[in-house]
Order: structure tokens, then C-alpha cells, then sequence
């Protein structure tokens, strides 16, 4: 099999080529061109077949299918939930060949890179995909193109450095064929700047905004560069030059060295050239402020003034602002009229006035160190990094913040690849992308790993990647016996700074499960420590909030506080986690207690914890959907805790939860926990609970006999406890069961059991689902008035209680018993009730259901638009549920869209 796609579109089977009609081309080519390993959805590939959005599932699996029989051996058969798969060799495509190419040059330097990118840019023989017609596959060849540009670009770029009459032969073409790239003509003004000087620079840039139109802002700043450098007095003897030499590669961060720009140079206002370069310990802000600072040097001609403040270092104590002014003087031979700090700060401001200097201030510990170093108005500019968040520094001296995160994948991959080289990366490329995960793309973690990877043998990074997959030991694998490359150090040294009730807060925090900590969590915590606390850990560095009252470690910083947390007294360890699970037992209760009101279980706790009131179902799925990841953490964890209590109590409360999400894997999963842990620590009615509530989820996977030996033994429990409520409950499930297993007669003796037992003991919920239950028995039976006069005495019993659930469940029982006997009007009534009760409810799985019913019943009735309506909202509430029955609900919709009615 062989596809062209970089010239005129070709598929060759063997020695046949294969004709291919141009809409199943566009389908090919939308799961073609997709990143290696990924499928294609068919909404995917629809919008490439109708951009205007004329979403058409039915066409859109005609032409998957065509496409399967043309190629048996490459798009698979196994197109399960809407997605089409092709699996081809990337060597037999030339567009996956170039690309493929493109990613080695990145790996690779020098002259390797520029031969590597020559043999990309070679697999392209014409126009892509030349020789279709008959459709319109702009969006595609303009992808493919952009894809070329890029290739050259980076081509370019190389050769620039390098060879320039080599970039002069290979830009001519390029800019015939993009004229009004802009990334293009950067290139051409730096080589112009080079060899022609500022005139020609200027000359060629206003040719092209007559042909184009004015640039964006970036590129005009780019020109008034070089042109002003091009001009610049060469520097005098005696200017300082105080950039350390030797600086650490830096890799992405184009954002950010804009934003430096932006605030620092020629367009900034006179009296705000100040910016704060801040983030966590080891993230790259030196790197990021040298590497600004060398790039405009030529822009300052009265020198480049640099401090490293030793802010945090952990072997020293700060520099005093005194003495840094005393030096700074001296370098500029500038003597003050008196030896005060104020006396050295007014001649320092008055020299710099007069003078276009960057001052740099590293690594500075807060502003009382930095106020008295700061530059008056005048053309100078300063930059200072910190750890610290510096805020009054933002607010009373305006400066502008450069807030770093870590390095996001592909920009830490060329972090590596630039300290370790290629060769040393091709060796160990299975393992980069996993370090970068363990070193969660913190630039000093991948340094550290990087130079002990450079005194080991290429092979020595998968020995590496195994030492940091162990989280207790990661920190002791990022350690390097230079002081600078030490994580564990770098975060001591921010921990250091750190108020006592910051650091209490701080270890405290580490016991919390994650990933995210809610405010609420943080006040319940908190305790005793002031309310600052927090804020105080933030301004530090040491805890992000990536949304609002939502607080989170980065994964470093997070082992790191887990070793501050093991180093606490073990009955404050204790304390601490007990209180966690106490607030998010409480919390999960009481939402499961809106959801769910008739469940009861042994949940009690300090009256001191914050707990939620949920005014709605709404609200209360609203603070589950929050917290759920958290939650299901905190079951794992006290699950190998062998914490019994969280681990059977919170389960249980979640479960409603993750049945109205279909999340019946996760609830099958943790109350298996569950059962083992109550079996340890609760009674038998409530173990027999557990159970049930695991039945449950068993049956929504439908595993139905696993699901029926559950409610055998939770029967089994509740008889040997003497418990009938329990013993009713558990055969009233099982009744359920054999009913979906075709058990008419079985079930019908369960739940007249049960419901013998319900009227017994007084519990109207139960009699009313016993009656439910017996009334479906008879709709399956055919017996369709039996089973509306069952379903209307369980009914009238629900309304009188809370149970919204167990209303609309009988809603559309009575909706299917309407049905069949050929009422619609009622059917519509009863089916659109209980869509009203799910939703409210926020139930979607049921919601869709309901709508989907009402649709057919609308359309029996000739109310086609409304049935098209309820169709399409019932797709939308399932995409993301179910994409299989949300294909099957757009499937009908079509369908009924192209009836004649």
C-alpha cells in the first residue's frame, strides 16, 4: 500500500492504482493527516466533508466503509465509537516521511540539522494533493503547506547562522512562494541588517507594507532593533559588561521574552522599565532574564549592570543593599557626596538617569532588598527575579510581572536535547518522555538529570528514568553534588523563608489527597494558623492556584511537602489526616443526602468542620463533579491505609454520584473497598448495604450473575442479622435482576416478598418500588393494563415522598405502558415528566432516555419539529456519556430530518 500525498494524490495497491471518488478522499485524508496515534472521530472527519457544520453520521460511516474495502490491510474493521483508525506503515507516505524527518532535525545540530532538513523539504515533488478535483480541499493543502513552511523556515533559521550565501539561494524561492509571511521576512531584515546596514533594512521593510499592508506591532519593534543597533555607538572603554559568560540553554519561553519586551524597551513608559521575573525554585527565571538581557545589550550602551542578590542561597546569607551600592559605584566610578545608603541611592539614580543601562538583579530575596537598587526615571531598565511574588513591588512601583510555570513537553524535550545532544538522545529516546512526566517539566530537574546523564554511557538514561519513577526517592534521583543542581536544596532554601504557620500549613497541606485543594479545605486545615498563611505559601512560590480558591503543588513540591508532613509528630499526622477525611466524608454526605435521601449511614464527625448544604440536585452535583477526583484519591489512600471507616463510608456516599455520571467502573471498584473494609469494621445491615449498592453498579455494567451472588449475600448477612428492612431491600434488588434476566416468575416472587415485608414494617419508598417493580414484571408479560394500574399505585405512593429518582423511573414506566397501548397523549405526558424530574436531578444517561422516548411517541403523533428537537438535545446530553448511543440518536435524527412528513 502507498499513498502520495506532498505531490499529485496517489494510491497504489500493490501495482493498482486505485481510484477513489474526492469525498472519500477528504475522509482518507482527515484520518491521514493526523498526528502518529491518533484516530479519527467522525465528527472529525465530517467537518472536513461539510465545513459548514452539516454534521452527517450515516454518510460519514458510508465512506469509512468504502475506504475499508479499498485498503482491508489498512483501516481496520474495528471501528468501535465513532472512530476510524489507519494503521500504515510511515514509510510508505510521503508526508509521514517528512514529518517524520522534520522531528529528527530538532533532535540534531549544525550541519546534521541542515542535511536532515534538506531531506524533508525533498520528499515534496509539486502542489499537494495536485491532481483532485471536484472538491474542495483548501483546508487540507493549506495545511500541508503551512507544514512546508515551517521546514523551511527552520532551514533557513539554520542556515543563517552558518552559511549565508546558502540562506540567500534558499530564501529567494521561499518568499516567491510566501510572499507575505511575516516569520519570512523577519528572517531577510536580520540577513539585510547584516550586510546592507539600517538603510536597506528600512527600505526593504516599507517595499513590503506597500505590497502587504502594516505588520503586526512585534515585527515593527523587531525593525526599530536593528535598525537602532545597526546605528549604536560602539561601547566605551569602561562601560560595564556584567553578564556571566557561560548561560544556561534556553528553550521555549518566546512568550515570555515578548512580555520582557513589551515592558522594557523603547515603547514602555519612562517611569514603568521595571519587570519581576518570578516562579517556583528551579524554573528558569535566571536563565530567562540573562538570556533577555544579552539578546538587547546592543540596545544599552552604557553597559549591562549585574547582581546575583543571594536571595536563597542555601550556604550564605542575602547581600545587604549597602554594600551591593558600594560596588555598583565603584564599577561606575561615580563617588557619593556621603557614604550613607540614601547618599549611595541618589548618586546611583542620578548616574543612571543620564545613562541606558539594564540593571539585573537575581535572585532577589524581597523587596526591601531590592527598593534601594531600583533605577530613577531616565532610559534605563531593571529587571529583578525572585521566588518571592515581590507584589508590592507590582503595586507600588508598577512593575510588570513575568510569572514562569514549568516547561510544557516540548519545550522540555529541547531542554534536554540541548544539553545532552542528539546522539545521547536518540540512545535514550524511549525513555525522554517519561523523564519529562517524572521531572514535571521544572527546567532545574532536567538539568539535573542532563549532567548526570552526560558522565554515564548513552545508554545510562533508562537506569535513570527507573531511579525517578520511585515518588519516595525522586528527589535524592534530582540531586547532583553541585549545590546549584539540587532540587531538594533549591525548595529547602524557599521552604526556609517561610513563617512558622506558613510551614505548619505547608506540611499540613501535603496530607491532603489532591490534586486540587478547595479553599474550604485549606480553612479547614488551617486550623489556628492565621489567615495569611496561605497567601504567604503562594507569594513563595511553593503553591499555585490554577482557578479560583483552588490550590495545588506542583508534583516536586508536593514529595517535597510529604517528606515536611513525615517529619510531624505521628498523633499530629494522625490529626491532620483524620480531619481531611472527616471534611470530605461530611461534604460527600451531604450532597449524597440531596441526591439520594433515603440512604442512611453511620456518618458523624467534628461539629468545627465546614460543611456544604447543597440547596439543589444542581449544586450538589456541582460540588461532587468538583471534588471527585479528590475524593476517589482519598479512598485509595485509605485503602492501603487499611483506614477502614473512609474507606467503606466514603464509597458508599459517592455512589449515587457516579451512577447518575455512568461512572459504573469506578463505583464497581471502590466498593469492592468498600466490602472488604465494612466486613471488618461495620455491622451486617450494613455490609449487606455495601452489596447492594455494589450489585448495583455490577448491573449497570451488565454483569448481572456477579451482580445477583452480591445480593444473595447481602440477603445471607441481613437474615443471619436478624434485620427485615434489610432482608426487603436486598430481595426487592435481586428482583430487579432476574427481572432484566428474563425471570418473570422469580421476580415476582421476590418483590411480592418484599413487598409483603414493606407494608409490614411501615416503609412506604419500599412498598412504592415493589410495586414498580411487579408492574414491570407485567408490562414484559404483555400484560400492559396490569402494569399501569401497578405503576399508578406506586406512583401516587413517590409523590408523597422526596424521591424525585424513583418518580421519574415510574414516569416512564407508565410512559412505556401508555405506549403500548397506543395512547400517546399520555405517553408524551408521562415521558416528559420524567425527562423534567432527570433533569432536575441532573441525571443526563436518564434525561437522554426519557427524550429519546418522547421523540418517537412525537412523531407517532405527526409532531416531527418536536421530535427532531427532543432527538438532538438527547445526542448532546449523551456525547460525552455514551458517543455509541449519541451516534445512534444523530443516526434517527437524520433519518427523520429526510422523511417526507
Amino acid at each position: 500500500m502507498q499513498f502520495e500525498l506532498l505531490g499529485d494524490f496517489h494510491a497504489f495497491e500493490g501495482d493498482r492504482r486505485i481510484q477513489i471518488r474526492s469525498m472519500q478522499v477528504r475522509a482518507l485524508l482527515a484520518t491521514l493527516l493526523l498526528a502518529p496515534g491518533q484516530r479519527a472521530s467522525h465528527e472529525y472527519i465530517a467537518d472536513r466533508l461539510w465545513p459548514k457544520g452539516d454534521y452527517n453520521p450515516t454518510r460519514v460511516r458510508s465512506c469509512c466503509r468504502k475506504l475499508r474495502s479499498y485498503f482491508p490491510d489498512v483501516m481496520p474493521d474495528s471501528n468501535e465509537r465513532r472512530y476510524c483508525s489507519i494503521r500504515v506503515d510511515r514509510t510508505v507516505v510521503d508526508y509521514f516521511r517528512f514529518e517524520d524527518k522534520l522531528e529528527l532535525a530538532r533532535l540534531r545540530q549544525g550541519a546534521d540539522r541542515i542535511g536532515t532538513l534538506r531531506d524533508a523539504l525533498a520528499e515534496w515533488r509539486g502542489e499537494p494533493l495536485g491532481e483532485i478535483t471536484g472538491a474542495d480541499l483548501s483546508d487540507e493543502r493549506q495545511r500541508l503547506d503551512q507544514s512546508r513552511l515551517r521546514a523551511t523556515f527552520l532551514l533557513l533559521d539554520e542556515l543563517l547562522k552558518v552559511d549565508p550565501s546558502g540562506f540567500s539561494r534558499e530564501l529567494r524561492p521561499a518568499l516567491r512562494r510566501w510572499p507575505a509571511d511575516q516569520p519570512l521576512l523577519s528572517l531577510e531584515l536580520r540577513f539585510l541588517a547584516s550586510t546592507d546596514g539600517p538603510s536597506r533594512v528600512r527600505q526593504r521593510y516599507q517595499e513590503w507594507t506597500r505590497l502587504h499592508g502594516a505588520p503586526d506591532a512585534k515585527l515593527e519593534r523587531y525593525v526599530d532593533q536593528l535598525t537602532r543597533r545597526s546605528v549604536t555607538k560602539p561601547a566605551q572603554p569602561g562601560v560595564p559588561r556584567q553578564l556571566p559568560a557561560h548561560r544556561a540553554p534556553l528553550a521555549g519561553r518566546q512568550a515570555e521574552l515578548s512580555a520582557l519586551s513589551e515592558a522594557l524597551l523603547a515603547d514602555a513608559p519612562a517611569n514603568t522599565r521595571l519587570a519581576v521575573v518570578t516562579g517556583m525554585a528551579g524554573v528558569g527565571k535566571t536563565q530567562l532574564a540573562q538570556h533577555w538581557a544579552a539578546s538587547v545589550e546592543a540596545d544599552f550602551p552604557d553597559g549591562t549592570l549585574y547582581v546575583d542578590l543571594n536571595g536563597y542561597t542555601a550556604n550564605g546569607s542575602p547581600e545587604q543593599p549597602a554594600q551591593i551600592l558600594a560596588r555598583i559605584l565603584n564599577d561606575l566610578d561615580v563617588g557619593p557626596r556621603t557614604p550613607t545608603i540614601d547618599g549611595m541611592s541618589t548618586a546611583y539614580r542620578t548616574e543612571l538617569a543620564r545613562r541606558r543601562t539594564i540593571v539585573l538583579l537575581d535572585n532577589a530575596r524581597d523587596v526591601h532588598q531590592v527598593r534601594p537598587l531600583l533605577p530613577g526615571t531616565g532610559s534605563s531598565v531593571a529587571i529583578v527575579t525572585s521566588r518571592d511574588r515581590l507584589m508590592q513591588m507590582i503595586v507600588r512601583e508598577h512593575a510588570h510581572e513575568v510569572r514562569l510555570r514549568p516547561l510544557g513537553h516540548e519545550d522540555a524535550v529541547a531542554l534536554l536535547t540541548g544539553i545532552l545532544g542528539a546522539a545521547r538522545m536518540r540512545a535514550g529516546a524511549e525513555h525522554v518522555s517519561e523523564i519529562v512526566e517524572l521531572c514535571s517539566g521544572l527546567p532545574l530537574a532536567l538539568s539535573v538529570v542532563a549532567a548526570k546523564a552526560r558522565s554515564r554511557p548513552p545508554e545510562a538514561l533508562g537506569e535513570i528514568t527507573t531511579a525517578l519513577r520511585e515518588e519516595r526517592t525522586r528527589l535524592d534521583s534530582l540531586g547532583h553534588r553541585s549545590a546549584e543542581l539540587n532540587v531538594r536544596a533549591a525548595l529547602s532554601s524557599s521552604y526556609g523563608t517561610l513563617s512558622s504557620p506558613a510551614a505548619q500549613l505547608f506540611a499540613r497541606l501535603a496530607i491532603h489527597p489532591g490534586p486540587t485543594i478547595s479553599r474550604r479545605a485549606v480553612d479547614c486545615l488551617a486550623e489556628d494558623t492565621p489567615a495569611g498563611a496561605v497567601d504567604e505559601l503562594i507569594e513563595a512560590s511553593l503553591l499555585d492556584e490554577p482557578a479560583v480558591d483552588r490550590f495545588a503543588f506542583h508534583d516536586l513540591v508536593r514529595i517535597f511537602a510529604a517528606d515536611r508532613a513525615a517529619a510531624m509528630r505521628p498523633e499530629d499526622q494522625d490529626r491532620v489526616n483524620r480531619r481531611v477525611s472527616d471534611f470530605l466524608l461530611r461534604n460527600t454526605w451531604a450532597c449524597d443526602g440531596v441526591l439520594a435521601p433515603d440512604r442512611g449511614l453511620p456518618i458523624a464527625g467534628p461539629d468545627d468542620i465546614d460543611v456544604v448544604a447543597p440547596a439543589s440536585p444542581q449544586e450538589a452535583m456541582a460540588w461532587l463533579h468538583a471534588e471527585y477526583a479528590t475524593v476517589t484519591a482519598a479512598i485509595r489512600r485509605a485503602h492501603a491505609r487499611q483506614d477502614d471507616r473512609y474507606t467503606w463510608l466514603l464509597s458508599m456516599s459517592l455512589v449515587t454520584y457516579q451512577w447518575r455520571t455512568h461512572r459504573y467502573a469506578d463505583a464497581e471498584r471502590y466498593l469492592s473497598y468498600a466490602a472488604v473494609a465494612a466486613g471488618r469494621v461495620a455491622g451486617p445491615a450494613d455490609q449487606a448495604m455495601v452489596y447492594r449498592m455494589l450489585a448495583g453498579s455490577r448491573r449497570g455494567l451488565g454483569d448481572l450473575e456477579h451482580a445477583k451472588a452480591d445480593l444473595r449475600r447481602a440477603i445471607s448477612l441481613s437474615e443471619a442479622a436478624g434485620h427485615p428492612l434489610s432482608v426487603a431491600h436486598s430481595r426487592h434488588s435481586l428482583g430487579l435482576l432476574h427481572r432484566e434476566s428474563g425471570e418473570p416468575q422469580t421476580a415476582t416472587e421476590l418483590f411480592e416478598s418484599a413487598l409483603s415485608a414493606y407494608r409490614r414494617l411501615g416503609d412506604v419508598l419500599g412498598e412504592a418500588g415493589a410495586l414498580r417493580g411487579l408492574g414491570t414484571v407485567r408490562f414484559d408479560l404483555g400484560d400492559h393494563e396490569g402494569a399501569l394500574r401497578r405503576g399508578q399505585e406506586a406512583l401516587r405512593l413517590f409523590l408523597a415522598t422526596a424521591d424525585i429518582n424513583s418518580q421519574a423511573s415510574t414516569f416512564m414506566d407508565l410512559g412505556r405502558a401508555h405506549t403500548a397501548r397506543r395512547d400517546g397523549h399520555s405517553a408524551l405526558e408521562s415521558f416528559a415528566s420524567a425527562a423534567g424530574r432527570y433533569a432536575q436531578l441532573t441525571y443526563p444517561r436518564r434525561e437522554a432516555t426519557a427524550l429519546l422516548e418522547m421523540s418517537e411517541v412525537l412523531n407517532t403523533l405527526n409532531r416531527v419539529p418536536e421530535a427532531r428537537s427532543a432527538l438532538r438535545e438527547a445526542a448532546d446530553l449523551l456525547r460525552d456519556l455514551d458517543p455509541a448511543a449519541a451516534d445512534e440518536a444523530e443516526s434517527r435524527l437524520t433519518a427523520l430530518s429526510e422523511s417526507p412528513r
